[in-house]
């Protein structure tokens, strides 16, 4: 179940909230254990917070991701279809699609690129290894803020480095590389994906997110 906080202007900090339940009459839970009937009533902050106000460097800046609808294809491929607002362009909005993967706790994480076909697959570490531009979208209810783009590392040795430090491990799936990164605050489940950025550059990226609700992504510098 998908809820949508904030406002939907551009500096309103419009943001897409995810839970999930056994059944379909609930109780909807996020990845913290919270019910989703409770948010506004305990904390705002309720719900797998997927995509803040955020840039990477040479590329655009993107404002208030909300307003969604999951689409799930015959083959089992899932894609989240919402409207995106940009800096540059007032209350101008588009619509995007990314597609998602489920982690090794079946929670589903969100592409980092938009949707352009590519096909995920298993990758080696020599494929993974190296400096990311690092984006964590935070758990705030309605900052219009843009959020801060830092730089780590994921060595060989499994260390984390640069701007957040810890560990970090792979695992093959049966489709894809699962990824774990273990920093300070908690640990992240996700995937890593080669796509294609807003510059029609290839970069593997990697997207997780953790039991304190929050999402984190990554996005190659080599």
């Amino acid at each position: 179940m998908f809820e949508t906080y904030g406002g939907l202007l551009a500096n309103g900090g419009y943001n897409m909230r995810m839970f999930r339940s056994k059944t379909l009459t609930g109780p909807y839970l996020d990845a913290a254990g919270n019910r989703a009937q409770n948010s506004g009533v305990d904390n705002y902050k309720y719900g797998v917070k997927l995509i803040g106000n955020y840039q990477f460097k040479n590329q655009p800046a993107y404002r208030a991701a909300g307003h969604n609808s999951l689409l799930i294809t015959h083959d089992r491929k899932y894609f989240l279809v919402f409207h995106q607002r940009f800096s540059d362009k007032g209350e101008y909005h588009e619509v995007r699609v990314k597609q998602l993967f489920l982690n090794e706790d079946k929670w589903l994480v969100t592409a980092v690129y938009e949707y352009k076909n590519e096909q995920i697959s298993k990758y080696s570490i020599d494929q993974v290894v190296g400096s990311y531009e690092f984006i964590n979208h935070g758990n705030a209810e309605k900052d219009g803020n843009m959020l801060p783009t830092r730089n780590i590392v994921l060595e060989k040795g499994g260390k984390v480095s640069g701007n957040a430090s810890g560990s970090w491990s792979m695992k093959d799936g049966d489709s894809y590389t699962y990824v774990t990164l273990n920093l300070a605050d908690s640990t992240y489940k996700g995937v890593f994906f080669r796509q294609t950025d807003d510059n029609n550059k290839s970069k593997m990226t990697f997207t997780a997110i953790g039991r304190n609700n929050l999402a984190i992504w990554g996005s190659g510098n080599f």
